[in-house]
């Protein structure tokens, strides 16, 4: 094996006293032995190939010669015979291996990700830790995240992005993210071509520049090319590609810098879809931009360049909370009950969906949920007693298979992840087992704890969480 030099702790030791050095499967004496791995620190259920050269007294490597290996600690990792190390238990280890008289040994430090926050955009999931750190995973352009390059990898293991930045909130598009640093301020990267970076270019950049224009901001959210931020004064400031007339400016032009959703105040909830942004504001829940299936809820399919009230969801109730937007459809809660009014598939692939609810109808009866989570097929909800519930329109809600207290949901399509009051976080795929396949929940191996989650859009191959530091981890196929 060749050495590879990637900023790497390496450990060489000589062989020495005057006993014959000769290793099996060769007769040159071994003189010493080279290790080496790509870093010090190796996530829980993250791998991690050593780099082992073994030499004569001349400095020629010798091919043929086996390695053993120790451990320190074997329940913090195991390590197979060809050098692959999995963490297992959080904690230091250290390594040694042997060829002949000769061997070396290195330090490895197993570290768990706790995620506050989890996030997901189409193709990428993200997670905070406490200290805003972002961590990603699936698979994603470059720019999801924020390293400087277009390009893609797959990753099914959690890695570090947008070094250098720490996060409270984190919104993922297909081919474009935003962040809230903890100071306020927002960052965006990836692709650009409708200003959707916010930096008043249509320029792409692959690592994160901050959105100037904006006060102080609480949270942040994309559609397909574009982004709205809700400021700490409860005004709306949106930027990008406005062709549904998504910015709410009552204008159809896109926008490269941000701008105030004029007559929109005391905003408390805000998400935003494909080419639709719906908010919790004042006056009730508006939603503006794209209406082809009736998701601005305003009893037509009209696309709206600015606000407009959920008219009927005000007969219903006078005050609403969180609101979520998905590309067929928007739900909100009031009182704990869940209203949806849009487009839905029934969930049977027909590609037929039910137009007659342009207004808030109820969904779920019977349960009070404290949060709601939709992807573009099924809706899901957290109640407070940590248990999640999901639902195709029209069938009965299918609880979430978990044995512990769940405390945040995320849904996209076809699937819905969720996190436990551990941090720990577990993905399912509720639209199949409301179809009847099979039902189970499957851990998000490597990740720290968690404090929130979230999943990606209608061609997801990724989720994300956030640990309570503020970092984001992410998991599905993902970038370098």
């Amino acid at each position: 094996m060749r050495y590879v030099s990637v900023a790497a702790i390496s450990a060489i030791v000589l062989a020495c006293g005057s006993g014959d050095p000769t290793a099996p499967g060769g007769t040159t004496p071994v003189a010493s032995l080279t290790l080496a791995f790509a870093t010090d620190t190796l996530l829980v259920g993250q791998q991690l190939q050593a780099e082992v050269v073994v030499r004569d007294a001349g400095g020629a490597e010798l091919l043929d010669r086996p390695v053993t290996w120790a451990a320190s600690d074997s329940t913090r990792v195991s390590i197979s015979a060809g050098g692959r190390v999995i963490g297992k238990h959080s904690g230091a280890v250290t390594l040694t291996a042997s060829s002949g008289n000769a061997s070396a040994t290195l330090t490895l430090v197993i570290r768990a990700l706790h995620f506050t926050r989890v996030f997901a955009g189409d193709q990428a999931s993200c997670g905070i830790e406490a200290s805003g750190v972002l961590w990603c995973w699936g698979s994603v352009p470059a720019s999801g995240y924020g390293k400087g390059s277009a390009d893609r990898i797959a990753s099914p293991v959690p890695r570090p992005a947008a070094l250098g930045h720490r996060f409270t909130d984190v919104a993922l598009a297909s081919a474009f993210a935003c962040g809230v640093e903890v100071n306020g301020s927002v960052s965006c990267w990836g692709d650009n071509p409708s200003g959707q970076l916010g930096d008043g270019t249509r320029t792409a950049h692959y690592s994160p520049a901050t959105v100037s224009g904006l006060p102080p901001v609480s949270a942040i959210t994309t559609g397909y090319n574009h982004a709205c931020a809700l400021a700490l004064d409860g005004r709306v400031f949106c930027w990008g590609g406005n062709y549904n007339g998504q910015l709410g400016d009552a204008t159809r032009i896109d926008r490269a810098s941000p701008a105030p959703v004029p007559g929109l105040a005391g905003v408390s909830a805000l998400d935003a879809t494909g080419g639709r942004t719906c908010a919790i504001a004042a006056a009730g829940a508006l939603c503006w931009g794209d209406d082809s299936f009736g998701g601005l809820g305003h009893d037509t399919t009209y696309n709206r360049a600015s606000p407009v009230l959920a008219a009927a969801a005000m007969t219903i109730a006078p005050s609403w909370s969180g609101i979520t937007a998905t590309a067929y459809h928007t739900c909100a809660l009031t009182g704990g009950s869940a209203y949806c009014w849009g487009g839905f598939d029934v969930g049977l692939s027909d590609g037929i969906y039910d137009f007659a609810v342009q207004v808030p109808e109820l969904q779920a009866p019977g349960h009070q949920f404290i949060r709601m989570a939709d992807g573009d097929y099924m809706n899901c909800g957290l109640q407070s007693d940590g248990s999640v519930w999901c639902w195709l329109f029209g069938r009965a809600p299918l609880r979430f298979p978990s044995t512990h207290t769940l405390v945040d949901v995320s849904a996209d399509f076809v699937s819905v992840c969720a996190l436990d009051n551990d941090g720990a976080a577990s993905c399912w795929d509720a639209r199949g087992a409301l179809l009847g396949a099979a039902n189970a929940s499957y851990p998000v191996i490597g990740a720290p704890p968690l404090v929130q989650i979230a999943r990606g859009g209608n061609t997801t191959a990724v989720s994300c969480g956030m640990t309570a530091a503020g970092a984001i981890w992410c998991w599905g196929g993902t970038i370098a």
